[in-house]
């Protein structure tokens, strides 16, 4: 018995140094009683969750892996609570639990949401018949768009049926192909196989998703004509920086349109595998001339950022070279979701993209079940970025049996978006700077400052109040005054940098920008982070990534699973990206049963300097890994401080 009273003691301690803890100055008033109960709290509303989970989804329901997946990410959070309580990581356990708590509230919003889904009966309607047609020639822009004006008004729920054909659809300048804003409860569905073709002459032709709820896209795929992109076989190699290809059938010419793009990259490709050649490099093209017989002089860049001083050394006569023009102006990504909840995505598939195939932001319960992102057979490449660009979500994408391949960059990048501490007025009161600020905070956000300089967190706190202002020149600032101070916070201002934010301007892409702000010594200011965004909950199972010109997953997240995938001839990266302000050090994931060609990797990558795995690893708390294996089979061994 008095063991037992002693064991209480010693565990009611350590929850009061967690609560009334934090980093620095920052301190929490609460008390014991109220951390027990929200823990108790969470731990009965898990057991529920499990019931329901049986209840709304048997194990014959398409989403029943996924809820249990959800609900067993929750359950090991718990567990983790209880380590950092034990080990002393105060702020930890308590963000963990705030974690749990939005995790468990939002999964029982998802599980009200299919047990809807499962009993609704919705209003179908042939698209045919509003004037679509499938014939791969008929603009159908206009009767798309009058269908889905006349659908918002209708406030049922809808499944809008296509037949099996192919919907051509001719954005005018400067629009969206398909734009489904503040709509809800509507289900596109293919009958047999059904491809939806954008105008590739627009830049901005994707489907863009804003501001909706309960959306469903079942057979259906998307492509592009013609491609905004081309490729060729390379007929001549000339000394120095210049090669002749010929470009190859179905792909169309360069025009005057890539010279508006930001930079023109470059891959270089085995004809019999497909495979990108790395020996050479990651050229640029800075100049194309037209020659005859569809033939084109490409003049390529030499510097650093190619990876290859003599741009034509490694090159091989009839190798392919695809061709990208990377960020034209209006550019869009083939399918852009922001500030939506509860997307499901199944037999979607996406053949040719402008930018990223997926870019997905400040959303929530977005699922992919047997989705292929790759190119169409006959083609090797499809876009001009990543696959899956996960940006600040409140939750965590879920793939099951997706396949991404052949990108242009990453296949799937999750990462928190951060912000520049602009100015210091008191230590609750700070100035911040940087991209899209106004839709990034509000009054009752988690926020965490994090160290540019390490990439650790040195301060949480709660916004009380934001407010846009004009500070030194710069628009669209905002004003965030904290509940709690943190201090010893460094700024811009403090830093002696100027006030306006280059873009790039601490990665070496970044050429005169970079090399400008690497004038100034460390250290570099903190960045914001708001924790709501993380990308929490995230789960990749069954799925096949690879082929592709970067890595097969950046992540910069917290709170997932990986199980049971492939990446081809790719790494996968754990890191935190402070020189681009993207995101913070990934924990709390389980990686089982996963083979990853070219191994597992771990950095920081901060401003003017890269951190190796031997000094991060202690900041990645709670990442398990079971049967990871390199493309031999050989289990890949990690870092004994991550165990």
């Amino acid at each position: 018995m008095k063991t037992k009273i002693l064991f209480i003691v010693v565990f009611l301690g350590m929850l009061k140094s967690i609560i009334t803890s934090g980093y620095g100055p920052v301190q929490y008033q609460s008390n014991e009683k109220t951390f027990t109960h929200k823990t108790e709290a969470i731990n009965k509303e898990i057991q529920k969750i499990k019931n329901q989970i049986v209840r709304i989804t048997p194990e014959s329901h398409e989403l029943h892996d996924y809820f249990i997946e959800s609900a067993g990410i929750i359950e090991r959070l718990m567990g983790y609570i209880k380590e950092d309580i034990k080990e002393g990581y105060q702020v930890e356990a308590r963000l963990g639990l705030k974690e749990a708590e939005f995790l468990s509230s939002f999964l029982k919003e998802e599980l009200s949401v299919t047990q809807v889904r499962n009993k609704t009966l919705y209003k179908e309607i042939d698209v045919t018949e509003s004037g679509l047609k499938g014939d791969g020639v008929s603009d159908n822009n206009e009767p798309l768009r009058e269908l889905l004006a006349a659908v918002e008004k209708d406030h049922g729920h809808i499944k809008l049926l296509f037949p099996e054909g192919e919907y051509y659809i001719k954005a005018k300048p400067g629009e969206k192909a398909i734009i489904l804003k503040d709509q809800e409860n509507i289900t596109f569905e293919g009958l047999g196989k059904v491809t939806l073709i954008f105008d590739g002459h627009q830049a901005g032709a994707t489907l863009f998703i804003q501001n909706c709820k309960n959306l469903e896209f079942r057979n259906i795929s998307i492509d592009m004509k013609p491609l905004p992109f081309t490729m060729g076989t390379i007929v001549s190699v000339i000394d120095g920086n210049k090669i002749i290809i010929k470009i190859c059938e179905g792909y169309p010419e360069p025009d005057e349109t890539y010279l508006t793009a930001k930079y023109l990259r470059g891959l270089v490709r085995n004809p019999k595998t497909g495979k990108i050649d790395s020996s050479c490099g990651d050229p640029r093209v800075v100049k194309f001339e037209k020659l005859e017989k569809n033939e084109f002089l490409l003049t390529l860049d030499d510097n650093a950022l190619s990876g290859n001083t003599n741009m034509t050394e490694n090159f091989t006569m009839g190798h392919y070279f695809t061709f990208h023009p990377r960020q034209m102006p209006g550019s869009e990504n083939a399918v852009n979701i922001s500030d939506s909840r509860h997307l499901l995505f199944s037999h979607f598939n996406l053949y040719a993209g402008n930018l990223h195939m997926f870019y997905i932001t400040k959303s929530a319960g977005v699922k992919f079940l047997d989705c292929d992102v790759e190119p169409k057979e006959g083609r090797l490449c499809m876009n001009n970025a990543d696959g899956f660009h996960c940006r600040s979500n409140l939750k965590g994408i879920y793939l099951e049996r997706c396949k991404v391949f052949s990108t242009n960059d990453d296949c799937m990048n999750f990462y928190t978006k951060l912000h520049s501490v602009g100015k210091v007025e008191n230590n609750n009161e700070f100035i911040i700077l940087g991209d899209r600020l106004n839709a990034s905070y509000k009054a009752g956000d988690d926020i965490a400052f994090i160290n540019s300089n390490s990439g650790t967190i040195d301060g949480v706190t709660t916004i009380r109040s934001v407010k846009v202002v004009e500070w030194d020149g710069q628009k669209n600032s905002l004003f965030i005054r904290t509940k709690d101070p943190v201090r010893n916070i460094i700024s811009r201002y403090s830093a002696g940098r100027p006030s306006k934010i280059r873009e790039r301007e601490y990665v070496s892409s970044g050429a005169d920008n970079y090399r400008a702000a690497m004038d100034i010594n460390e250290p570099f200011e903190h960045m914001v982070m708001n924790l709501g965004t993380k990308n929490d909950g995230f789960i990749i199972r069954n799925c096949h990534f690879g082929y592709n010109r970067a890595t097969g997953f950046k992540c910069k997240a917290t709170n997932g699973v990986i199980r049971n995938s492939r990446f081809h001839d790719q790494v996968v990266l754990f890191m935190t990206g402070i020189d681009w302000w993207e995101g913070t050090y990934p924990a709390k994931i389980e990686v089982t049963d996963v083979v990853v060609d070219k191994g597992i990797r771990f950095s920081a990558s901060l401003p003017g300097k890269s951190i190796g795995q031997d000094k991060v690893i202690k900041y990645m708390r709670h990442l398990n890994f079971e049967n990871v294996r390199d493309a031999s089979g050989n289990e890949i061994l990690l870092p004994v401080e991550i165990k």
